[in-house]
């Protein structure tokens, strides 16, 4: 009868055991899936790229930026040699792509150009692309520059109107000032007396990030209106954007790939780089030359 009794007790007890055994190879299943997952992450890539962000002011001042500052003239005979300087020293580095802040659609046209500099048909504009990229490509024997840059309407009126209808007085005041220290910033770290290179080492410096300024934003509009934070969106998808152009163009192992940016996209493209699994910042404070 005890024997009948225990039979019974643990027969009722089977399915509960089933589901526990089951639950458990489905977690040991699943712990085996994650550390394979977690390996491959971590394992020899396709492609391995070494990636350098140089951050440049905007040699010609096209005035396109949310804070422009006057630059002396590139072509002039002392910024000429500081230039040729700084190419000299980013040859250092052998990168294998020169990658530009201009759309791909202008590919034909601005190669178009290089090939006539290099054979002599053609004078440099004071545009950092033509200053430092075709200068670099052309001593480097490149057949070809790359752009990569994505254009989006970034509203800033919008963002500051909006800040105004939410009753946002602080915030537009502070606004206000943080591009005043951003242009009094970079005011500091170029200029007359300021050479070629030492300004892009300040661009390039960790510290120089600019990404405060976006951050801040976010607050800016309400819940229904959020223009601070759909800027700011919209800032991160322009980067986005540019990177993953960027991750196309590294097509082979051990590519060697410089991207020469203005420095407002520096520390986020430096992010993305330093995230991937696949590829390596390089930091070009270790070519730039320090005077």
């Amino acid at each position: 009868m005890e024997n009948s009794i225990g039979r019974m007790f643990l027969v009722s007890l089977f399915p509960s055991f089933q589901r526990l055994a089951m639950n458990r190879i489905q977690q040991v299943c699943f712990l085996a899936l994650f550390l394979v997952g977690f390996s491959l992450v971590g394992a020899s890539p396709l492609r391995a790229a070494d990636v350098m962000v140089l951050g440049t002011f905007h040699f010609a001042n096209p005035g396109l930026d949310l804070v422009n500052t006057e630059i002396d003239d590139v072509l002039a005979a002392k910024r000429q040699a500081e230039i040729a300087a700084v190419v000299d020293a980013l040859a250092r580095f052998k990168p294998t792509k020169i990658l530009l802040e201009y759309p791909s659609r202008q590919d034909r046209g601005f190669n178009s150009k290089y090939r006539s500099y290099k054979a002599g048909d053609y004078s440099l504009s004071r545009n950092e692309h033509d200053q430092i990229g075709m200068r670099l490509a052309k001593q480097l024997g490149h057949e070809r520059l790359y752009g990569v840059d994505e254009k989006l309407d970034l509203d800033f009126d919008s963002v500051f109107e909006g800040a105004g209808r939410a009753g946002q007085e602080k915030l537009v005041a502070r606004m206000g000032q943080d591009i005043e220290k951003i242009r009094k910033k970079i005011g500091e770290i170029q200029g007359p007396k300021i050479s070629i290179a030492r300004s892009l080492r300040a661009h390039n410096d960790p510290e120089f990030d600019g990404q405060e300024f976006y951050v801040v934003l976010a607050e800016a509009g309400t819940a229904k209106n959020p223009t601070g934070a759909k800027l700011l969106a919209d800032w991160y998808r322009r980067n986005a954007l540019i990177f993953a152009n960027i991750l196309r163009l590294i097509e082979d192992e051990d590519e060697r790939v410089l991207v020469i940016y203005g420095s407002g996209h520096k520390s986020l493209l430096v992010d993305f780089v330093k995230h991937h699994p696949d590829h390596q910042n390089v930091s070009p404070l270790g070519f730039l030359p320090e005077k």
